[in-house]
């Protein structure tokens, strides 16, 4: 069985040039990535979906801030809580719940993305992933 196929120019030409290269027949050429081409499982129809919903997840579990950074946050809320937390420390507190404030509104758009796209509602999502809201003083 014999197939015509109609390919543009440059894409013809780069094939001849790699056949040549081989050192092989066009024709063999094609039949060699045809032939690794149909033993390769198909692509999954939802791939761009799933790549999508993956990078979301990533992105919902990254929170970007070292064990370090999580450590001072506690201590200085703890100090805040003792009322023995002095100016500058206070200052650092602030400037730290700033940067929390703002990844959990990107994050909590990630969530409300990936809800949207599997069709849940957000609190359902957040209880599968293991998400719980904290309550903070």
């Amino acid at each position: 069985m014999s197939i015509t196929i109609h390919i543009n120019a440059s894409l013809e030409k780069r094939l001849r040039e790699k056949a040549n290269r081989a050192g092989v027949e066009l024709n063999q050429l094609v039949e060699r990535v045809l032939e690794t081409w149909s033993e390769a499982p198909l692509p999954d129809s939802n791939m761009p979906e799933k790549s999508k919903e993956r990078e979301l997840l990533q992105k919902i579990n990254n929170t970007g801030f070292s064990t370090d950074f999580w450590a001072e946050y506690k201590t200085l809320i703890q100090k805040r809580q003792a009322e023995i937390i002095g100016k500058e420390e206070l200052a650092s507190l602030i400037k730290m719940t700033n940067r929390l404030e703002k990844a959990n509104v990107q994050r909590l758009k990630y969530l409300i993305e990936l809800a949207q796209s599997r069709q849940v509602p957000v609190q359902a999502l957040m209880e599968e992933l293991g998400i719980t809201q904290e309550q903070h003083d």
